[in-house]
């Protein structure tokens, strides 16, 4: 990521990229201080135009912290399905509690909360595997990908029953 945003490796009409050619030296700034990863994702949230989402693909991304997981629409799909629902958080609150949905008030009608509670420290991984696999076009291969879901799902709730095969 230091070697992307100091070279400037892309160049391009996107307002991402534009918006990445704006930010680059406080990024450069809050990256070369090698703080705690949680410090880290804090103060990019404090940056315009990066949000929670941003900050929880950071998280599992760059360090493999996979209780963190940016909530797309694939996800929020999946989610769904399983029954978990919720509103995408205030990014000034998800500051103030500093990603810890533990201590932020807001925990119970949240998303990212919801998500965690429900898939704990899997919930990085979770929303991988379903971004790469609802991408599919096929509506066939959708339908498949849900089955499996399900029953992933069904392992989360007793995660006992794989082991006897009940699933």
């Amino acid at each position: 990521m230091k070697e992307f945003i100091r070279y400037k490796s892309i160049s391009s009409r996107s307002y991402q990229i534009k918006l990445l050619n704006r930010l680059m030296p406080r990024l450069n700034e809050i990256l070369d201080r090698a703080n705690d990863p949680i410090e880290e994702a804090v103060e990019l949230l404090l940056l315009d135009g990066i949000g929670v989402k941003t900050a929880h693909a950071y998280l599992l991304h760059t360090y493999g912290l996979t209780g963190y997981a940016p909530v797309d629409r694939y996800f929020m799909r999946f989610l769904n399905m399983i029954g978990v629902d919720g509103r995408v958080p205030d990014k000034k609150q998800c500051i103030r509690s500093e990603l810890d949905c533990r201590s932020c008030p807001y925990s119970t009608s949240c998303i990212y909360a919801s998500a965690k509670r429900r898939l704990g420290s899997l919930t990085g991984i979770v929303q991988s595997l379903i971004y790469c696999l609802l991408r599919a076009k096929s509506k066939r291969k959708i339908s498949a990908v849900e089955t499996v879901l399900i029953r992933f799902s069904r392992i989360l709730e007793q995660p006992d029953s794989c082991m006897r095969n009940e699933l």
